[in-house]
């Protein structure tokens, strides 16, 4: 009898083999080694690895990542900066709103709250490109420091532009 893997679920996997049947949750590399020596074929424990990998890969949220990232790293260059000046106060309430409305909207009541959620992050993602802006050309922070600010908004900016453009093909098809 072959080896069959099913994946029921990101960090779930069913095992069919000679040996019977596995399950393993939380499926890391640690527990896959287990699971190997307990009679897996090497070939098997391959094929295992790649798929926990793709697995943790897809359930990875990058437009989550990417907005907590902007916000700490925004908080952090507040906390720099010496003085307390409305620009910092008003980069880092933007660049917190990008965050705090790119999470409430992973848990929408419906897609328009989702769109609208997504739609206010990428107004203040552009607010906090501005105010960085602001403080490049006033000479508080430095090209090479503005210009990943910068590239980083603008990713969160693109993949906000293309999953509002998604939601609303979903709304309008019903």
């Amino acid at each position: 009898m072959a080896s069959r893997v099913s994946v029921y679920s990101p960090g779930i996997l069913r095992i069919d083999n000679i040996h019977g049947v596995a399950v393993i949750t939380d499926a890391t590399l640690s527990q896959l080694h287990t699971a190997t020596s307990c009679g897996f074929h090497p070939r098997l424990r391959r094929d295992l690895d790649a798929r926990v990998r793709k697995e943790n890969n897809m359930a990875k949220n990058l437009l989550l990542e990417y907005s907590e990232a902007l916000a700490t790293k925004c908080e952090l260059l507040c906390k720099s900066i010496n003085g307390n000046s409305n620009t910092v106060f008003q980069l880092r309430k933007s660049s917190s709103s990008v965050f705090a409305n790119i999470t409430e909207a992973q848990f929408p009541q419906s897609l328009p709250d989702m769109l609208s959620k997504f739609k206010i992050s990428r107004k203040e993602c552009a607010e906090t490109e501005s105010w960085l802006k602001f403080l490049y050309n006033t000479k508080v922070i430095d090209e090479e420091t503005f210009k990943t600010y910068r590239n980083l908004c603008g990713r969160i900016q693109r993949m906000l532009t293309s999953s509002c453009i998604k939601i609303e093909k979903k709304i309008y098809t019903k």
